[in-house]
């Protein structure tokens, strides 16, 4: 019978996880520094961007030349 009954929770951790990035997300917002921690994230994902789409150009023009 005990084989059925699952061992624990494991929601525990997911739950810890959320309450770590609210606690962040806290401490960011009172140090009054969000606007510019979210503005350079915004920096960052777009030259990955930019990155990813440039390397595509630079396989197209290889395969254009072959």
């Amino acid at each position: 019978m005990s084989a059925s009954v699952p061992k624990g929770h494991t929601w525990a951790r997911k739950v810890k996880k959320e309450v770590d990035e609210d606690l962040l997300d806290q401490l960011i917002s009172h140090s009054g520094c969000a606007a510019s921690r979210y503005a350079v994230q915004e920096v960052w994902a777009f030259g990955n961007c930019i990155s990813e789409q440039q390397a595509r150009q630079l396989e197209e023009l290889q395969r254009k030349e072959d």
